[in-house]
């Protein structure tokens, strides 16, 4: 399984590093669905495993692998829209609205 997990994490990093990035009405348009959460789900059309770790507002930061170098993806929770996706293994100019802007509060203001 950790094998599996690395691969996709992997794969979804490179997928991000494509073009992927922040969403916006003029997008692809990703979505994903919370009610699935933990559990193995489509994030940029591969399977992964993710949970929720945190939210701020309206936005759910969904943790897909990120200890094996999978991306935190960043959720719409009102629409299940996919905000940003964000991995450290990227360099920085790929990945120029993470945490989105719209991720406004401190660490002790997330639930």
């Amino acid at each position: 399984m950790n094998a599996y997990r690395a691969c996709s994490g992997f794969v979804l990093c490179l997928l991000i590093s494509l073009g992927c990035g922040r969403a916006s009405s003029t997008d692809t348009e990703q979505y994903l669905d919370l009610n699935q959460l933990p559990g193995v789900v489509s994030v940029y059309g591969r399977p992964t495993h993710c949970e929720i770790n945190s939210s701020c507002s309206y936005l759910v930061k969904v943790d897909c692998g990120v200890a094996v170098d999978g991306p935190w993806v960043f959720v719409d929770s009102r629409s299940g829209r996919i905000v940003a996706a964000c991995s450290y293994m990227l360099p920085p100019q790929s990945r120029p609205n993470c945490p989105p802007l719209e991720w406004v509060c401190r660490l002790s203001a997330q639930r």
